[in-house]
C-alpha cells in the first residue's frame, strides 16, 4: 500500500530500513520501542499517525493496539504499516483511562514505552531522542515528555506555522495538581515501567497520562524536552484537548464533583497508597495536603511555590480550585 504522507521533517526512512540505518548490527542492538495505541473511531487520521510511527528513526518500534469501540475495523490498515503489529484482545468500550492502563499492562517487555494517540503526527526523531536522553538516567525510574505543538487541519509543513509550543514541568509540586503533558509525548523505561505496572488495577486517578507523570515524579525522574516532538492535532474528536475553554473546563469540574469521579485528591491519595512509605518527607507532606485537601496546607505550598501549575493563569485558577471541595 503506498502512502502519501511524508516523515515529518525526516529524510522518509522507514522502520523496515532499521538494519540498513545500523550496518553489521545486531536487531538487539537497536533499541525496541512499545508504541500503545488505542484506536476507537477517527478513522480518517489513523494513517497519518502510523505514518509517522513507521517513520522514526534510530528505534525499532513495535506497535501495541487495542480496538476500542470503533465501527471500522483497523486491522488491515494497521498491518499495512507494521505486519507485527499485536492486537490486544480484550473487550471494546473500556474507555479513558482503562484503555491506556490495559495496554500497560499486557504490552511485552521492551526497552522503551510510548502512549500514542490516533490522530496526531510524530516527528521522525521522536523516540531517538528519548532514548538518548533517558539513557543517561543511569537505570533510575524515567519518564521523557516532549514539546508539543497543535495544529488545526492538514499536517503543517515546517514548524513555522505552529501557534504555541508546549512544555512539560518536571516537579512533583506541579503533578499533584496538573497533568505533565499528553500522553502522547511520553515515553518512559523499564524501570518506571515495572513501578507502573506493580500499581494496577489502579483506583481514582484523572488518567493514564496524569498518573504516569505523577509516578514518576514522586519516585523518578523526568526529563522535558523543548524539541518539538508531537504535533497535535486539534478538532471537535478530542477527548481532551491542549486548549479547552475555561467554561467547559469549569462544567466539567463540576461535573467531575457532582458525581464523584476522581479528582487530583482522590489520585493524590492512591499515590500514597502505593508509595507512601518511599517518599521522602518534604514530599510526603505536599502529597497528604492535596490527598487531604487541606486548604491551609495547600495554601501555604502554593505561596511557597511548591505546589503549582504553569502559567500566572492557570496558578491563579488553582487557587480559587483549593475553595471547591475535593
Amino acid at each position: 500500500m503506498s502512502h502519501k504522507w511524508d516523515c515529518v521533517y525526516g529524510r522518509g526512512t522507514h522502520q523496515a530500513d532499521v538494519k540498513e540505518r545500523f550496518p553489521g548490527s545486531r536487531a538487539t542492538e537497536v533499541p525496541t520501542v512499545a508504541v500503545l495505541l488505542s484506536i476507537h473511531g477517527g478513522q480518517k487520521y489513523w494513517m497519518a499517525q502510523l505514518e509517522s510511527l513507521a517513520c522514526q528513526t534510530g528505534v525499532k518500534v513495535d506497535l501495541v493496539y487495542h480496538v476500542d469501540g470503533s465501527d471500522d475495523e483497523p486491522d488491515s490498515v494497521v498491518k499495512s504499516f507494521f505486519p507485527a503489529a499485536i492486537r490486544i484482545p480484550t473487550q471494546r468500550n473500556l474507555g479513558l483511562p482503562d484503555a491506556y492502563f490495559t495496554l500497560l499492562e499486557l504490552s511485552p517487555q521492551r526497552d522503551l514505552y510510548a502512549f500514542c494517540d490516533q490522530d496526531d503526527v510524530w516527528v521522525h526523531d521522536k523516540l531517538l531522542r528519548a532514548h538518548q536522553a533517558i539513557d543517561m538516567c543511569d537505570g533510575e525510574p524515567c519518564l521523557w515528555i516532549s514539546s508539543v505543538a497543535p495544529f488545526v487541519g492538514d499536517v503543517p509543513s515546517n514548524l513555522t506555522s505552529f501557534r504555541e509550543v508546549r512544555v512539560a514541568e518536571t516537579q512533583l509540586g506541579a503533578s499533584l495538581v496538573q497533568s505533565l503533558g499528553p500522553g502522547c509525548a511520553m515515553v518512559w523505561n523499564n524501570p518506571l515501567h515495572e513501578r507502573l505496572c506493580s500499581t494496577l488495577p489502579v483506583k481514582g486517578v484523572l488518567m493514564h497520562d496524569a498518573w504516569v507523570g505523577l509516578v514518576a515524579t514522586a519516585i523518578g525522574r523526568v526529563i522535558k524536552s523543548e524539541e518539538v516532538g508531537v504535533l497535535y492535532r486539534l478538532h471537535e474528536r478530542n477527548t481532551i484537548g491542549l486548549e479547552k475553554p475555561l467554561l467547559r473546563r469549569a462544567a466539567a469540574l463540576l461535573h467531575r464533583l457532582n458525581r464523584g469521579e476522581p479528582t487530583f485528591a482522590s489520585q493524590a491519595a492512591e499515590l500514597l497508597r502505593q508509595f507512601g512509605s518511599q517518599l521522602p518527607a518534604s514530599s510526603r507532606e505536599m502529597v497528604v495536603s492535596v490527598a487531604t485537601w487541606n486548604r491551609r496546607g495547600l495554601f501555604r505550598l502554593w505561596l511557597q511555590r511548591r505546589i503549582r501549575r504553569t502559567g500566572f493563569r492557570e496558578n491563579t485558577l488553582l487557587a480559587l480550585r483549593f475553595l471547591l471541595p475535593k
